[in-house]
């Protein structure tokens, strides 16, 4: 598309003709709805442009430009595609059990897309084996752990005996 193209181009310090900033707001506007920009998590995009330059444009032009991109907690349905990103830029093959990926699913991630990006790069590379990552392998702290594993087991992803047990499990592994 034209418009993809003009925002690949545009780089640091570039200038843009006042009437390509409305093509440009347009386009992140756009883009917000599509997969690429809803992984990139939290994104702020500053715009500048000169004051001869903002006087052609609408009263309240940049005001009006908010794009909302959901954190990741709301986006629990991009955690293949986030997985499989974060291999193949690292060149790692991780494989999750299902306790392990119920674990991923359903952690709050404060930190976003960063937090499971670091988290990811801490587990060891021992486990790139094709063994699979089990839930205690998961670098939680214990009340981030509580929460889930009650979550899991509100929901009846788990039942009573397995949650004892990757308690269990992890109670071991943190020590």
């Amino acid at each position: 598309m034209e418009e993809d193209m003009e925002v690949d181009k545009i780089k640091r310090g570039d200038e843009l003709p006042p009437l390509q900033w409305q093509s440009l707001v347009h386009t992140l506007g756009a883009r917000s709805q599509h997969s690429v920009w809803q992984h990139l998590g939290s994104v702020r995009i500053l715009l500048s442009i000169s004051p001869a330059a903002a006087h052609q444009l609408p009263d309240g032009f940049f005001k009006q430009t908010s794009i909302a991109l959901p954190g990741l907690a709301e986006r629990k349905n991009d955690l293949p595609q986030l997985l499989a990103a974060f291999q193949s830029q690292k060149g790692r093959s991780l494989r999750f059990s299902l306790n392990a990926y119920l674990v991923l699913q359903h952690y709050a991630w404060p930190g976003q897309c960063a937090e499971l990006w670091n988290m990811l790069e801490t587990l060891p590379h021992s486990l790139d084996t094709g063994d699979c990552i089990e839930a205690w392998h998961i670098p939680l702290t214990l009340p981030a752990w509580e929460t889930v594993l009650q979550q899991l087991y509100d929901q009846h992803l788990i039942d009573w005996p397995t949650m004892a047990q990757l308690h269990t499990q992890i109670l071991f592994a943190a020590h």
